[in-house]
């Protein structure tokens, strides 16, 4: 019979409204503590593949710039990059610089505005 008594006392106990409340408190705790671990693990993962994009970037750079270097190192390669940056020759090479006619880009404007007694003194 005692035990019957027990039951019942811990039973009232376990459902009374201080006890609900509290395990309340407790459930809302731990949702917000789990909202928080989610928000950061969200947060995470967005920055490892910014991250990963940077590394994509960071790896194809080093390639290119691997590539230079190799370029770079021949005597080939230091030769054309000297050319191109300074515009220079060896001894005995001549260079052609070509520059654009100016009056040449209104040329085409010219013959438009010739007159009717101009383009018919221009047959003879």
């Amino acid at each position: 019979m005692l035990d019957f008594h027990e039951k019942r006392r811990f039973k009232r106990l376990l459902y009374s409204k201080v006890t609900l409340v509290i395990l309340g408190f407790i459930v809302i705790w731990l949702a917000f503590a789990v909202w928080s671990m989610y928000k950061k693990e969200r947060d995470t993962r967005l920055r490892r593949i910014e991250q990963k994009e940077v590394l994509n970037e960071l790896e194809g750079r080093e390639e290119s710039l691997r590539e230079e270097i190799e370029r770079l190192s021949t005597e080939r390669g230091i030769e054309q990059e000297v050319r191109s940056k300074f515009e220079v020759g060896k001894d005995g090479e001549e260079m052609i610089i070509i520059v654009d006619n100016p009056e040449d880009e209104g040329f085409s404007n010219k013959e438009i505005k010739k007159t009717f007694w101009q383009k018919v003194f221009s047959w003879f």
